[in-house]
């Protein structure tokens, strides 16, 4: 019979992670994963400088290097509106947007999670992988029934933590409803190898024509891609030969100095469409149950911080049960309420972000282009964005007011 004090439903970012920190401490863990193996899903894989402090405060950062892993130290903002040259030269240093934090970092996605988990798995944890039929009943002592190697489980833990992403069988069987911001754009993303002629360490976003793309570079040529566009057409880069017309995009990218060389790039995993759209809960926990990363609801991809979101999330929920031996529902009452407003805080952001560079209309090309005519005389109007590289602490209050992102966007 499993037997566990904590019982984790998923074994990715947030899962393995808070696996980490419970098991160093020495508390008692499964961990429940449907994949017996970790595929590209083309899910978050970039930390900005903000992030990267949060898995220094978690501890958990020369684990993640381990992995598929790079360090992004410049930001690009390559736009039709300016000439590559006068963006070269406005590029964003990231080493010196938080004091002591080098930079970014560009992650592969299934690689975090297996080292995530191989190092739960050395500090103590349980992994069970193919894990199917998982039912989870709330309660001062609740209850965990799922099928494993073919067999029916159990388990009676002290705590359940739902950590199974966007879709989470956890929060639905539980009924926390996550409230919907409302569909803003399309997307879709792709994993290239190849592109050997890109700068090293240079992370690239901007605006072209009818998308907004966004390039994260990795080691040895392999950079993540990904593009949004209007929510009308949200199958533009669907089907077989999706991939080919998404690179086909990258190749005439008339912003970049070089587009031509995604010509000579090779696709590396699917190409994945999806929307991009906020969901939330102020309350991600019920009796012995507590919500983390994507699964206690998600912000925006467009702004990309989901991987620093679960970070924060599970640094917070770790230490409330470590500090709290009694772990009744409510010390997770302080994560809730820290959360909410975390993510009230990014939507603010995710819409000035998408308003800026996600908008395709030709009153939206002319705020872009009074807001970048400002960049560099009039630092304070660019505040609303701020939080994407420095998070929702960092930046002062007032960037998360409708006043900043009016001037933000003032034509």
């Amino acid at each position: 019979m499993v037997q566990a004090d904590v019982v984790i439903v998923g074994g990715g970012v947030a899962g393995g992670a808070l696996a980490i920190l419970l098991s160093r401490a020495g508390v008692d863990v499964t961990v429940l994963e449907r994949a017996e193996r970790y595929r590209d899903r083309v899910r978050g894989e970039f930390m900005p400088p903000w992030g990267y402090r949060e898995l220094e405060d978690a501890g958990l950062l020369d684990v993640v290097r381990q992995g598929d892993c790079a360090l992004t130290t410049s930001s690009c903002a390559y736009d039709e509106l300016t000439p590559p040259d006068v963006a070269e030269r406005q590029a964003v240093d990231l080493s010196a947007v938080i004091p002591g934090v080098p930079g970014g970092l560009a992650l592969g996605h299934p690689a975090t999670c297996q080292v995530l988990a191989d190092a739960a798995v050395a500090a103590g944890a349980r992994m069970l992988r193919g894990v199917t039929g998982v039912e989870v009943h709330a309660g001062d002592r609740p209850r965990v029934g799922f099928v494993h190697g073919g067999t029916a489980h159990e388990v009676r833990p002290r705590l359940v933590v739902g950590a199974d992403g966007r879709g989470s069988t956890v929060r639905r069987q539980l009924g926390i409803a996550l409230r919907h911001g409302g569909y803003r754009t399309a997307a879709a993303g792709l994993l290239v190898e190849g592109l050997h002629g890109w700068p090293e360490g240079m992370q690239a976003i901007g605006t072209c024509a009818d998308v907004h793309y966004l390039l994260f570079p990795r080691r040895d040529g392999r950079v993540r891609l990904y593009l949004c566009w209007d929510r009308a057409d949200p199958g533009r880069f669907a089907g077989a030969s999706g991939g080919a017309r998404f690179l086909e995009r990258f190749a005439t990218l008339g912003c970049l100095p070089e587009p031509e060389m995604f010509r000579h790039v090779t696709a590396h995993g699917p190409c994945a469409s999806y929307p991009f759209e906020d969901t939330w809960t102020d309350r991600p926990y019920v009796p012995g149950v507590v919500l983390v990363g994507d699964a206690a609801g998600y912000g925006d991809p467009v702004i990309g911080l989901g991987l620093s979101v679960a970070v924060r999330d599970v640094r917070l929920v770790a230490a409330a049960l470590l500090d709290n031996p009694g772990w009744d529902a409510e010390v997770f009452a302080p994560y809730a309420a820290e959360r909410a407003e975390r993510m009230r805080r990014l939507r603010v952001t995710a819409d000035a972000e998408t308003r800026l560079r996600a908008t395709f209309t030709p009153e939206a090309r002319r705020r872009r282009a009074a807001a970048l005519a400002r960049r560099t005389g009039d630092r304070q109007s660019w505040l609303a964005v701020w939080p994407l590289l420095v998070g929702p602490d960092l930046a002062p209050p007032e960037a998360f007011e409708q006043e900043a992102v009016d001037r933000l966007l003032a034509a």
